[in-house]
Formats: C-alpha cells, structure tokens, sequence
C-alpha cells in the first residue's frame, strides 16, 4: 500500500475504493453517499448511493506523473470501464463505458481538513 504524505494523496495501485459525500437533508441532519456506477445494462450512470446499498462498483487507480491518478470505474460485473461525459440538456452526466481501451478520469486527491472529524469519514 502506498503511503499518504504531505506530496502523496495518492490511490493505492490496483486497490478498489470509494468517493464518499457528505449532504444536508431538509431536517438538518448530515448523510452521507458513495460514488459509483449504476447498474444499468445500456448506460450506466455515475451517481451518488446510500452507504447501505449494494457496494458493487467503486474505482481503481493508476498511477500518473506529477502526482496525478486515472481513476477507472467497476460495474456490477466487476470489470474495469472507461467514463465517458456528456452534456444533455445543460447538465454534466458521466457513464461508465466498456472498451479494450477504457478511458479513465485524471485527477489529483488533496486532503481537505475538516475540523473535529475524522478525514475519512
């Protein structure tokens, strides 16, 4: 497993994990929700589930120059798939997409402090 320091917030290579959100329900109370693909057999959709849900999906990393990973997605079927982004009406949607080359999403992880909470939920 690779080492999270002050220059790598990295993705350990190979390991399958989760984006976690946190929201506000109209109560006031927090919730919180795990990024994955849908399981739709035509376009599966990248969108937020409860934490109680099935925990199929989440996403593998490789590892990128300068600090930066591509994140690649799992659908229900455990294979590695591309995500592809489309603008439909106005709005981002981003769907998983299967290929001999998967396209995956480059980005860089940065800690975020939260006071009084643990980082990682």
């Amino acid at each position: 497993m690779d080492e999270v320091t002050s220059d790598h917030h990295g993705w350990p290579t190979g390991q399958v994990g989760f984006f976690k959100g946190l929201g506000m329900g109209p109560d006031g109370r927090d919730y919180y929700r795990r990024l994955s693909l849908s399981n739709g057999v035509l376009a599966p959709s990248l969108l937020w589930y409860k934490e109680s849900a099935d925990p199929f999906g989440g996403f593998v990393g490789e590892p990128l120059s300068g600090n930066r990973i591509a994140l690649y997605a799992r659908n229900q079927e455990d294979r590695i798939v591309g995500l592809r982004g489309h603008v439909i009406r106005e709005e981002l949607r981003i769907y998983g997409q299967r290929s001999a080359f998967p396209i995956g999403l480059v980005c860089s992880l940065v800690p975020i402090p939260i006071i009084g909470h643990d980082p990682f939920f």
